[in-house]
């Protein structure tokens, strides 16, 4: 359900996750029931569902954390910490961010670290300055796109127009979104770009 939730359809990105959940719950595999589970929470969170999210993050991160799948615990944890900070729950947010850095040390996977990091470094920014925000943020950028993930590149670029937004650089700011929502347009990524658009408003 993933290519869908980027080009920016969640009907259809929902409707393949419940699918998939279903034959999987049919199978009896409840280490991919729980990898679904978090793909679909993702949606919800998108979907203005965080409350909704977090009951299914829950479930899934007690199949991750019985089955000792690390990788899938810590993008599990970092997916909930999105979910908890949608609600205002900042403190747990960060816990959650918190508990998941700890097991990204022993992580070799690249994607897992790039978006736990990501989720980490929107979190900071309540209490980082200015400058330090960006700096995260920008690392981010360079580490993604060394590694060809373009979706987080994306990614960073969008939480750096929105800090510049809010710093008051408006009208840099509106030049940076606009140029990203073109790319991300172009490149497929159309909740990337929409999402550059509201916040460029």
């Amino acid at each position: 359900c993933d290519v869908e939730a980027l080009a920016g359809d969640l009907p259809a990105a929902k409707k393949q996750c419940l699918d998939a959940l279903q034959t999987r719950q049919e199978m009896g595999d409840k280490a991919t029931v729980a990898e679904t589970r978090s793909r679909y929470a993702e949606l919800l969170i998108e979907e203005g569902k965080p409350l909704e999210a977090e009951t299914l993050l829950g479930q899934a991160l007690e199949q991750f954390v019985a089955e000792k799948l690390s990788d899938d615990e810590i993008e599990g944890r970092a997916i909930l910490a999105r979910a908890l900070a949608a609600q205002g729950k900042t403190a747990e947010a960060q816990s959650e961010i918190n508990s998941a850095q700890k097991l990204a040390t022993k992580s070799q996977n690249p994607t897992t670290r790039l978006k736990l990091q990501i989720i980490a470094a929107r979190q900071r920014v309540r209490t980082d300055t200015i400058v330090k925000a960006k700096d995260r943020l920008e690392t981010i950028r360079t580490a993604a796109t060394k590694f060809g993930f373009l979706g987080y590149e994306l990614e960073a670029e969008l939480a750096l127009g929105e800090l510049e937004m809010d710093s008051g650089k408006t009208a840099a700011a509106r030049l940076h979104l606009t140029s990203l929502q073109k790319a991300a347009m172009a490149s497929g990524f159309l909740s990337i770009s929409r999402k550059a658009a509201a916040a460029g408003r």
